[in-house]
């Protein structure tokens, strides 16, 4: 399943129509919204609602004129169904309940091909559509439990609006926040429920981390202002090295505790994309998930039952 992501890449389609949910309330009721757990729900296991990357580059209408947010066509259930799958299978799985909204999001034009003034404002409609998901799923399919929030990406960014949506109460069950794949500011840590996690253990901490061969592969758009990181290998935030193994390549890992990225050496690239990635050569943006898939998923598992 390592290349997950190139198949969805390919997957994504060019269409346009007009995303009006109508009533919130009702358009979340309706279960083709929400992703299909591959087991059943167990009102013994925590609950990890997870919001998926970005899976579609553009959308254009009739005329040509481009569309800031995905439509939901079947291909494009079928695009974050891919990433739902992989997430749900390889890393939240076992003894935990997997909910993930199909949301409009937005497309990747809109995120790094238009001026930052549109892309925040678009992000803005993303992130209360997914506060509305999440408010749907704390009334009427958490029932009460313990739960992880989880993201990747533009879904990543999307947690961090979902934990400064947070009550006290909800806040009082967040076993953990997995910010994968995108920065955490300074503006970010004035959210009170932002603790950003600095070992293994802990409840109620964010897990933070982005990776590059080299820190002049940062990404500016997702890690430039990122003051957390932490190693999801060995789970400090030290600048010691580990090494772990990836599609049989022995690499290591470590934490630029200047830059706050997680620095990976010794890795050559074996998933191709199938198109232009707008991060610089040498950024491992597109690994973030597969590097550490089961040391993330063992993680949420032992924060979740510690």
């Amino acid at each position: 399943m390592k290349n997950f992501f190139t198949v969805v890449a390919l997957a994504m389609v060019f269409v346009a129509v007009s995303c009006n949910r109508g009533d919130e309330k009702s358009y979340w009721a309706d279960e083709a919204h929400w992703h299909k757990s591959f087991n059943p729900i167990d009102t013994n296991f925590v609950d990890v609602f997870y919001v998926t990357s970005t899976d579609i580059l553009d959308e254009v209408d009739s005329t040509g004129n481009r569309q800031y947010r995905a439509v939901l066509t079947d291909d494009e259930i079928k695009a974050l169904a891919g990433e739902n799958n992989y997430i749900n299978k390889h890393i939240f799985n076992d003894s935990l309940n997997f909910f993930a909204p199909y949301y409009h999001q937005a497309t990747m034009y809109t995120l790094v091909g238009t001026p930052l003034q549109c892309s925040d404002s678009v992000m803005t409609e993303v992130g209360a559509e997914v506060c509305e998901a999440f408010d749907y799923y704390m009334a009427n399919k958490n029932g009460g439990r313990r739960f992880i929030l989880a993201g990747f990406s533009q879904g990543a960014n999307i947690v961090k609006i979902l934990l400064k949506h947070l009550t006290d109460e909800q806040y009082s069950r967040l076993v953990a926040a997995y910010v994968m794949g995108f920065g955490i500011n300074a503006t970010d840590l004035e959210c009170k429920y932002i603790v950003p996690a600095e070992s293994a253990d802990g409840q109620g901490v964010t897990v933070c981390y982005n990776s590059v061969s080299d820190t002049s592969n940062i990404w500016g758009y997702v890690q430039d202002t990122s003051v957390v990181c932490i190693n999801p290998i060995t789970w400090t935030t030290t600048s010691t090295p580990v090494e772990f193994e990836y599609d049989g390549q022995k690499i290591t890992a470590s934490v630029d505790t200047v830059n706050k990225v997680v620095v990976v050496k010794g890795f050559t690239e074996t998933s191709p994309l199938g198109f232009n990635a707008p991060w610089p050569e040498g950024n491992l943006h597109h690994y973030e998930i597969m590097f550490y898939a089961g040391q993330v998923g063992n993680n949420a598992r032992h924060r979740a039952y510690q």
